[in-house]
């Protein structure tokens, strides 16, 4: 997730503030199946922006806590958009999450006195500033490469299937840029977030992953970080 505003048009401090509470709120309300990793607040950019990474996680039939999106939600009440259709990519419990986190973060910032837009703005990449299209396009590839190692763990006993798709899918996503420097920036970026991952996995105690599961980690994020540099 990315929150992001028009230079100039909110202070520094402004910001923080409505992150810090907007955080507090979401913790408050999605804390018990919604698990902040991190945020940070950019300033050294044209657009100042945060980016703050999340896992959803729910209990599986062993009562263990796993990366489980659609029941996570599931069980915070959350239904689907077209409850009497199909689940699918335009169907989903995600949509009306982002969708409530919207209107939060719109409430904190009207609470702080903010004029701000509350209606999405359809057109393309051609109606963004250079910035802001490479802050959304990085945090796409971020949720990407979420989804890929949600997965993983998920997987990590076809280690083949595993690497082969994975690195597949990093290669893909790494090639799709919009100038040098885009590929570039965003490259590096995703090699940090994948070598983040990776050591957060390395971390986890021995009841959670095992020393071999950790093992077969390490050799995933090894290719595809080896894949990613090499896209470069």
């Amino acid at each position: 997730m990315v929150f992001f505003v028009r230079n100039g048009t909110v202070s520094a401090d402004v910001f923080a503030q409505i992150s810090a509470e907007y955080f507090e709120e979401f913790n408050k309300r999605y804390g018990s199946h919604v698990h902040i990793l991190d945020w940070a607040l950019h300033l050294d950019e044209v657009t100042p922006h945060i980016h703050e990474r999340h896992v959803f996680g729910a209990l599986n039939r062993y009562g263990k806590l796993c990366s489980q999106q659609d029941k996570a939600l599931e069980e915070l009440g959350f239904e689907l958009p077209k409850t009497n259709e199909k689940k699918g990519k335009y169907n989903n419990r995600k949509l009306v999450f982002d969708d409530e986190c919207r209107k939060l973060c719109i409430s904190m910032c009207q609470k702080h006195g903010l004029n701000i837009d509350v209606e999405p703005i359809y057109g393309g990449a051609s109606y963004l500033e250079q910035q802001d299209f490479i802050i959304m396009n990085q945090q796409k590839r971020i949720d990407e490469k979420q989804a890929i190692l949600d997965g993983l763990m998920m997987r990590i006993e076809d280690v083949n299937a595993v690497v082969e798709e994975t690195v597949d899918i990093a290669y893909e996503k790494a090639c799709e840029v919009v100038t040098e420097r885009v590929k570039e920036e965003t490259v590096q970026h995703d090699v940090d977030v994948v070598k983040d991952y990776g050591e957060l996995l390395q971390k986890q105690p021995k009841e959670k992953l095992s020393d071999s599961s950790k093992s077969v980690v390490s050799k995933v994020v090894n290719a595809i970080v080896s894949r990613l540099e090499k896209a470069s």
